[in-house]
């Protein structure tokens, strides 16, 4: 009976190990509770900008194609610098050139006519494209100043975490004009770091997907942007015509772009960048 209840208390104790052990699991799956998503969505939901304009193509044999687009949008200063994908503002366009080389020579595409939609007001408020970066996806909006100089808010890259592979992020996103552009969040791991062609975390599917969106921790630091890297034309040489579409899907997988490089990058742009003319009322 010694031995049995011995061997009753091991086994409980076991069990309870397992639960134990099992519940930080449940509590590491689960994630971030509904108070993390409404304190980030209301800490960094109003940096969140919709980008509106017009994307005139030359898609050479069949024709000129004429649209008006949008693009996410996230206010990195007060005084209404937009950073966005430079994918989504038209340079989907010289990736497809670069991708393709010669057979994308006579696509071309010019954006204009910019507007932000600030949350989910109606008010558009006019603002130039005034510089960007094809390699790192990068685009660059400014919100055209007016009479009575409004401050805007804004995340500060300068003040940016770093991740590690495994940790769990979240990112914003704001819904189109049909959904009252609300904000969502979404939160997913870090899954891998690489190396080249720079620095990038790559991130499950879920935010894989939210090109050009914003990615921060639990706590609401600032990641870095949803961003593509695709490769030029020449390490597209090698695609096989049967394996293309799966290549392809590969390439077109967002990667999260750390906020140091991209506060860099916006340094470049702000020397570089002719400062937009204001129109006259």
């Amino acid at each position: 009976m010694r031995t049995q209840g011995c061997t009753l208390r091991r086994s409980g104790l076991v069990i309870a190990f397992a639960c134990s052990w099992l519940g930080g699991l449940a509590e590491v799956a689960a994630g971030p509770n509904s108070q993390t998503f409404s304190r980030l969505i209301e800490q960094h939901g109003p940096e969140l900008v919709t980008v509106k304009f017009i994307l005139k193509m030359n898609l050479g044999p069949m024709g000129e194609q004429e649209e008006e687009m949008e693009a996410a949008g996230l206010l990195i200063d007060s005084e209404g610098l937009v950073l966005c994908s430079d994918t989504q503002v038209g340079g989907i366009v010289g990736v497809l050139k670069r991708m393709f080389g010669a057979m994308g020579g006579q696509l071309s595409g010019e954006p204009s006519a910019f507007k932000v939609v600030l949350g989910s007001e109606e008010e558009e408020r006019d603002a130039n494209l005034i510089a960007r970066d094809a390699e790192l996806d990068l685009a660059w909006v400014q919100i055209n100043p007016r009479e009575t100089a409004q401050k805007y808010p804004s995340v500060d890259l300068a003040n940016a975490a770093s991740v590690a592979v495994g940790e769990r992020v979240m990112a914003l996103k704001r819904m189109g004009k049909h959904f009252d552009r609300c904000l969502v969040a979404e939160t997913g791991l870090i899954t891998g770091e690489a190396r080249r062609p720079r620095k990038l975390w790559l991130a499950q599917a879920s935010l894989a997907e939210m090109l050009g969106q914003p990615v921060f921790t639990e706590d609401g630091a600032v990641v870095g942007l949803i961003v593509l890297q695709l490769p030029d034309a020449e390490e597209s040489d090698g695609f096989n015509p049967l394996t293309m579409g799966l290549e392809m899907q590969g390439m077109f997988r967002g990667v999260v772009l750390p906020a140091a490089q991209i506060e860099n990058a916006t340094q470049r742009a702000r020397a570089k960048a002719t400062p937009p003319e204001e129109k006259p009322e």
